[in-house]
């Protein structure tokens, strides 16, 4: 994206352990359904069965 332009962002610290940790933990997850979603649409649809006969 190019050089820092304004001064002030290239003096800003590097992420500390516990926010790259929180950062992992939270991608983890969304890297997961997106590459194998069908594992939680299966959850879902099962527990959605009985409600949608119900109304059918």
């Amino acid at each position: 994206m190019g050089p820092v332009k304004n001064p002030e962002f290239a003096s800003l610290p590097q992420a500390t352990w516990y926010e790259t940790t929180g950062i992992v933990l939270l991608l983890l997850p969304i890297v997961g359904i997106g590459v194998a979603p069908l594992w939680l649409s299966d959850m879902i649809l099962k527990s959605l069965q009985p409600f949608l006969q119900g109304v059918l």
